[in-house]
């Protein structure tokens, strides 16, 4: 299989990360979920076709690259949940229902070829981009005085109001205004809190890399270990 440029090594650009792999449990073998979390992975344990939970570290205050909230944030939630009771007690959780299934057995596909709960990958962000495209990036007013101090007016001119939000723009090929040929920001000291959070390897930057470049980072074929549709057979 070719490699991106951007999962290259040797890129100039590459930066090692380490990302949590993504295994699927049946109810009954919550102690196995829960011993695959501990070792670094995340664990979708599945009580029935139409209910599950997300099972991830519990998150850690002040860290930006906390790959579970960063999860969390992929299926639409914006706080991570602790669970102070029960199996998941002390454990970071999401209850999943609806089109998070289909999402979070996608990432279990993803991940059967790899056998750790942890996956070493190496990134470089300047040739990849992936997340400087079809994204919304809202801006604050924090953000709007950073642009308005050193970014080219033309750009800062392009930010609109979308859905009672500032965004920054996208064009017609879905890139941000702000991408250069050379895949690098136009307004890189001045980008916005959004960009300079935006961690590497978490489930937003997987899917945005699958979403715009076709890259996935995982099986490209081939069973998950567990597929939710055996209880749809059962």
């Amino acid at each position: 299989m070719k490699v991106h440029p951007s999962s290259n090594p040797r890129s100039p650009f590459a930066v090692r990360k380490v990302r949590p792999v993504v295994r699927s449990f049946r109810a009954a073998f919550v102690p196995n979920a829960l011993t695959w979390v501990r070792a670094g992975g995340h664990a979708i344990v599945w009580e029935s076709a139409k209910k599950a939970t997300l099972v991830v570290p519990k998150p850690v205050k002040g860290n930006a690259e906390d790959y579970g909230k960063w999860a969390a944030y992929d299926l639409g939630r914006r706080i991570l949940r602790v669970a102070s009771t029960g199996s998941f007690a002390g454990f970071g959780i999401v209850s999943l229902k609806g089109d998070d299934l289909a999402i979070v057995e996608a990432w279990g596909i993803r991940d059967a070829v790899h056998m750790k709960p942890t996956r070493e990958l190496f990134l470089d962000c300047v040739a990849c981009g992936a997340c400087c495209r079809n994204n919304t990036v809202v801006l604050d007013a924090k953000d709007m005085k950073r642009l308005r101090s050193g970014a080219p007016k033309t750009f800062v001119d392009r930010v609109k109001r979308k859905d009672g939000r500032l965004v920054l723009t996208l064009l017609k090929d879905g890139r941000c205004a702000a991408l250069t040929k050379k895949g690098t920001c136009g307004v890189y000291e001045y980008r916005p809190d959004a960009c300079r959070e935006f961690p590497a390897a978490t489930e937003c930057c997987l899917f945005a890399r699958e979403d715009s470049l076709g890259v996935l980072d995982g099986a490209t074929k081939g069973p998950a270990l567990f597929n939710v549709s055996e209880f749809a057979e059962g």
